[in-house]
């Protein structure tokens, strides 16, 4: 068992009943912005205990919610600002992935621990189809469809992070003897495209997901 809330986030389910029943027709771009300004402290800023930065110490939740929403992953490019600026933490703050999935569907995550939000920590993303677009708040209070069908949601307040759900599912996973959902296996995708993203951001290239996990031993210069 791994514990991965963001896998068991309610908005995950309603965006995929949206996408499965084919509301906004195919998907064609995932958009994920997550983006807040705070003061890092503990682990988090210390260079030493650090195993990477803001994308390895939070983004690879992010990382998951992407891949709830489109899939397996091929490739990755990251980028980051070229630009002197005061940074929060000691290695990486802000990136920018684009991620190019297996069926076909572009991705876009921006993860920044570094970006001035003021409204309350929100953000808004989109998932753009053929036949209407999903605009939705990122941490997950709700869900607006503009496509063949017009949708509103508001999400469950109380199980917006998932740990509810994630314990539950847990648990009952254990009585009834039967294998957990979040898989060994997936954190370990989630983190091969980790691991290619900072691969990416030495190579300047796409970088493939699958067959690496090079450096979580993890010397992470950025």
């Amino acid at each position: 068992m791994v514990a991965e809330n963001y896998y068991f986030k309610p908005i995950v389910r309603v965006l995929q009943q949206y996408i499965h029943a084919g509301l906004i027709g195919q998907p064609l771009f995932i958009e994920l912005n997550r983006i807040n300004r705070g003061r890092i402290s503990g682990w988090r800023a210390d260079a030493e205990l650090m195993g990477g930065g803001a994308l390895l110490e939070g983004g690879v939740h992010w990382v998951n919610f992407m891949c709830r929403l489109g899939g397996e992953v091929n490739s990755v490019l990251a980028v980051a600002p070229q630009k002197d600026y005061p940074k929060v933490a000691p290695k990486e703050d802000s990136l920018e992935l684009m991620i190019k999935y297996a069926d076909g569907t572009v991705g876009k995550l921006l993860h920044s621990w570094n970006i001035s939000n003021r409204i309350g920590g929100l953000s808004m993303s989109k998932i753009y189809g053929t036949e209407g677009n999903i605009h939705f708040e990122s941490n997950g209070i709700f869900a607006l469809v503009l496509g063949r069908k017009k949708r509103l949601r508001v999400v469950n307040p109380l199980d917006l992070m998932g740990f509810r759900s994630m314990l539950q599912h847990f648990i009952s996973s254990v009585r009834e003897n039967r294998p957990p959902e979040m898989a060994l296996e997936i954190a370990r995708r989630d983190m091969e495209i980790v691991d290619a993203a900072y691969r990416s951001l030495e190579t300047g290239h796409f970088e493939p997901t699958k067959g690496f996990l090079t450096k979580f031993n993890m010397a992470v210069k950025y």
